[in-house]
């Protein structure tokens, strides 16, 4: 089995020693990248989404935003992750990041990293361009969808240079590597097992496997998107000692 990691803006990071129940958003700031931020712990507020390299519909990835608040780090071993920070720097701003800062669309900027992140995942979804021109309450004249941004929350613009931002992106660049990455396969899943101070945390191969698991340790969490036991660690201190 592979020793578990997490890619994070293009470096390899190893997962050795970490809690099975550190979130990845925690785990992030841990690490000094704290553009993402706690708002709720709950994933109702956005403010901590980062991007995932997963499986695409109409391209083999695409990027997905993700609350970082809920999901466990250990969930992710093998996948690769974006955070505003990776997107773009002071020195060179991204499209969504730029087109935010020109239009007003920040004021305390706490909400912000988890706008740009979910607005980036919006604006390279590979079927965007083919919608432009369809503009309605909902659609802006670039194929923008709101509804990508219906999970972050924002209590200082009132939303307008928010929407205008996104807007007036136009098409990713040629030479996009974020772009570029959608048009090769996405990381594959892998088993993974992690256990430190008594506690562990496995992601098995098979169904087989996994059932094996559930029948031996009845207790065991099992977690799929993590919506419940993520808000359980983080509002309730709740610490599995064996998550499936």
């Amino acid at each position: 089995m592979t020793d578990p990691s997490v890619t994070v803006n293009g470096d390899h990071v190893p997962l050795t020693g970490v809690a099975t129940h550190t979130t990845a958003l925690d785990w992030l700031r841990g690490r000094g990248l704290t553009g993402a931020k706690e708002g709720c712990a709950e994933g109702e507020c956005g403010a901590c989404s980062v991007l995932v390299a997963r499986p695409g519909t109409t391209s083999p990835t695409e990027w997905t935003a993700i609350n970082a608040c809920l999901v466990p780090v250990a969930a992710l071993d093998g996948q690769e992750l974006v955070t505003s920070e990776g997107l773009g720097s002071s020195d060179d701003l991204h499209p969504v990041q730029q087109e935010l800062a020109v239009r007003g669309g920040s004021q305390c900027g706490y909400c912000t990293p988890g706008f740009v992140c979910s607005l980036a995942a919006e604006y390279y979804r590979p079927s965007r361009e083919a919608t432009a021109e369809t503009c309605d309450h909902e659609h802006g004249p670039n194929g923008v969808d709101l509804h990508a941004l219906s999970g972050n929350l924002c209590r200082c613009t009132g939303y307008r240079p928010i929407r205008d931002a996104a807007y007036a992106l136009g098409a990713p660049e040629a030479d996009d590597a974020f772009a570029a990455r959608q048009q090769q396969p996405p990381p594959e899943p892998r088993p993974t097992r992690i256990a430190v101070d008594g506690a562990e945390f496995v992601r098995p191969e098979t169904l087989t496997e996994a059932l094996d698991l559930i029948t031996e340790w009845p207790e065991a969490q099992v977690v799929a998107g993590s919506t419940d036991w993520g808000v359980e660690v983080n509002i309730r201190g709740r610490r599995a000692p064996l998550v499936v």
